[in-house]
């Protein structure tokens, strides 16, 4: 997600193959090991560290989400509460959303409204500020705080939480909801009822899906039409907008005689033109479970490029039903089937592997229209990058527009997260956001500093 890693100071944050997967196990991919039994509860929201990305790349799609949940009062007798954002990688960003949810003291502030941040002596511009629950005397327990900075490499940002002279004026929403599904800036159609979560992206005149965006869920080794049923019990709308927009799907998947609960949560920010997903659940067999992210997209003429992030730039092109598929280890170790590059083109041969010059795998990957000025989607998770939180899966892009992405969790908690973003060709003007920035969320830090202290 393209949300910013939180921590805290001094305090603790509380915060054959089977056709769809096929390539996984020429990457040594064996599938799934069972976790310990315990009762499912959904997972608060981390960071979820990435390590850096040692090239600079075309792509823009990724970024970890990090809204911890920290206890930090706005005031007390001799202290402030600071919010200071960090640039830890060395790499301009250009408009970059930074989330922060934080728990409020009782009766600090009788509406979020009244809740404001400034930088030095001036109010900060364009922030979102919400009220996400509250004490019994009704004021702001938990306060959610969106907005978007362009920090230079390693630049640090201070701002500090205040109360407002006057209450801010109603915001007006970026989104709305029917019956059937959620409206967001006019560009995305998510629905609220069944398998199809995304049924429009539109941008100006140009809409990018071909199908809509679906999740499945299987078994190893299952038939393409042996998926587990979900099915959606409660849908809302979190967050409104403008800044930030998140929505929150609840419900259940059906196993033989067995349900287990998931909640899907989907975010979109002002600043880019991405979504972001994020899926956990919590199954109740030990069995292997495969989770799949399906989005195809359109693309008008005979050909279609491709690129992967893998510590060198490995891409090609694209005809007819081929595709390339990239199988990821947990560590990030990595090998890509695809077409030869070869007038006489047949099915998909090994065409690149993990080595000592490039190891690990970033977890993104490239789907561009062959004819220039057209399509141009970036996408990919976190958890296929590899290192920390890395899990065995794949990312595939084929020449009729299909993104898809496949994970095989270890655990029967499961929580995956995939980011889809899209510009038009060529990415080098359309897109503002490299691999490594989207990798590497602004550091934020919230902080109680002596009032008065000089800084």
């Amino acid at each position: 997600m393209w949300s910013t890693r939180v921590t805290k100071r001094m305090m603790p944050v509380r915060c054959g193959c089977d056709y769809r997967i096929e390539g996984l196990r020429a990457a040594g991919v064996k599938g799934d090991t069972p976790g310990a039994e315990a009762p499912f509860r959904f997972l608060p929201r981390v960071a979820l560290s990435v390590p850096p990305i040692s090239r600079w790349g075309l792509s823009a799609g990724l970024i970890a989400l990090a809204a911890s949940t920290l206890i930090v009062p706005v005031r007390s007798d001799d202290s402030k509460l600071e919010l200071i954002v960090r640039e830890t990688i060395g790499l301009r960003r250009f408009g970059y959303p930074v989330l922060a949810d934080v728990t409020l003291p009782r009766g600090e502030f009788r509406s979020a409204a009244e809740i404001g941040l400034q930088e030095g002596e001036r109010d900060t511009p364009g922030v979102q500020i919400e009220g996400q629950s509250f004490w019994p005397d009704g004021s702001v327990r938990g306060a959610r705080i969106s907005l978007n900075l362009s920090p230079g490499p390693f630049q640090s940002q201070r701002f500090r939480l205040v109360r407002r002279s006057a209450p801010s004026p109603p915001a007006r929403p970026a989104a709305e909801s029917t019956a059937r599904e959620f409206v967001v800036r006019n560009t995305y159609r998510i629905g609220n009822q069944g398998s199809d979560l995304i049924t429009s992206i539109r941008y100006g005149d140009r809409e990018f899906l071909r199908e809509p965006v679906r999740l499945r869920l299987f078994r190893p080794g299952a038939l393409p039409h042996e998926n587990l049923n979900l099915g959606i019990s409660s849908a809302r709308l979190i967050s409104p907008g403008p800044v930030h927009v998140e929505i929150e799907l609840i419900g259940s998947w059906q196993d033989g005689e067995v349900r287990s609960p998931f909640r899907i949560t989907l975010r979109q920010p002002n600043s880019k033109s991405w979504f972001d997903l994020e899926f956990q659940t919590r199954q109740k067999r030990s069995e292997p479970l495969v989770v799949e992210l399906s989005a195809p997209y359109r693309v008008e003429g005979a050909t279609a490029l491709y690129d992967y992030g893998v510590g060198s730039w490995v891409y090609g092109m694209l005809r007819g039903t081929e595709r390339s598929v990239l199988a990821v280890q947990r560590d990030g170790k990595w090998a890509l089937q695809a077409p030869p590059a070869a007038a006489n083109r047949g099915a998909q041969q090994d065409y690149a592997a993990a080595g000592p010059r490039q190891a690990r795998a970033e977890g993104w990957a490239h789907l561009v229209e062959g004819a220039p000025g057209g399509r141009a989607i970036a996408f990919g998770s976190p958890q296929l990058a590899g290192g920390r939180g890395g899990m065995e899966g794949s990312i595939v892009v084929d020449a009729r527009g299909e993104c898809r992405l496949t994970w095989l969790p270890r655990s029967r908690t499961v929580r995956v997260r995939a980011l889809y973003h899209h510009v038009n060709d060529p990415v080098h003007v359309s897109a503002a956001t490299s691999p490594a920035a989207m990798l590497n969320p602004l550091e934020v830090t919230l902080e109680r500093s002596p009032i008065g202290k000089e800084r």
